[in-house]
C-alpha cells in the first residue's frame, strides 16, 4: 500500500503522542536530517516540504509546519533551489524537479537525500514529528501515537526535543 503527500499530511496529524499533534517531519539541520533518516529506513519516505500552490507561491519550498519561512527557491528548471536565511536542505541530484509540472511534494530516500514527486505520487511511508516539549497549542488529533504505530516500533527523540517515528502506509482489506 502507498500513501499521497496529503493523505501522509493528514494521517500525521490524526496522530496524539504525549499530548502533542502530529505533523510529517520538518528538517532544520543536518543532524535532524541524519535522525529522520535512522528512524525511516525506507525507500521514499513523506517529509513535510512542499511547493504545492495550496502552500506557497510555486517554486517556494516550505516547511508545513511554517509556512511563512521559504526554505529554498526553485529556478523551475535548472535543478537549484537556493537557499533562503541560512536554511538547511539536502536535495539530491536534479532537485526539486520541474519536468513539465506537478512536482509539488518532497521526500527522503534511503541515501538520506530529499526529491520531489509530482501530484498524486505515492509512497509507501512517511515521518511524523510530535513538536515535544509540549506548549500551549490546542491539540486536535484523533488517534494515540504508540510505539505499536511505528516502523519497528521506534519512537525517538532528538537533542531538540521533538519526537520522530516512521508510519509504513496501513494495508486495508474490503
Amino acid at each position: 500500500e502507498t500513501l499521497t503527500w496529503t493523505e501522509a499530511e493528514v494521517a500525521a496529524q490524526e496522530w496524539e503522542y504525549q499530548g502533542v499533534q502530529g505533523h510529517l517531519v520538518t528538517i532544520s539541520d543536518v543532524d535532524e536530517d541524519a535522525l529522520v533518516a535512522a528512524v525511516s529506513r525506507s525507500t521514499q519516505s513523506w517529509i513535510g516540504l512542499t511547493d504545492h500552490p495550496a502552500y506557497s507561491t510555486s517554486g517556494e519550498w516550505v516547511w508545513i509546519d511554517d509556512l511563512g519561512t521559504v526554505v529554498c527557491l526553485d529556478d523551475s528548471g535548472n535543478y537549484n533551489c537556493t537557499p533562503q536565511n541560512g536554511a538547511y536542505q539536502n536535495w539530491g541530484p536534479n532537485n526539486p524537479a520541474h519536468l513539465g509540472e506537478g512536482h509539488f511534494y518532497a521526500y527522503m530516500n534511503s541515501n538520506q537525500l530529499w526529491y520531489s514527486k509530482q501530484l498524486g505520487g505515492t509512497a509507501h511511508s512517511y515521518t511524523v514529528e510530535f513538536d515535544l516539549p509540549i506548549d500551549d497549542t490546542p491539540v486536535t488529533a484523533t488517534t494515540a501515537f504508540t510505539s505499536a504505530d511505528a516502523y519497528s516500533s521506534q519512537i525517538v527523540t532528538g537533542a531538540n526535543g521533538h519526537t520522530y517515528a516512521a508510519v509504513l502506509a496501513m494495508l486495508t482489506w474490503t
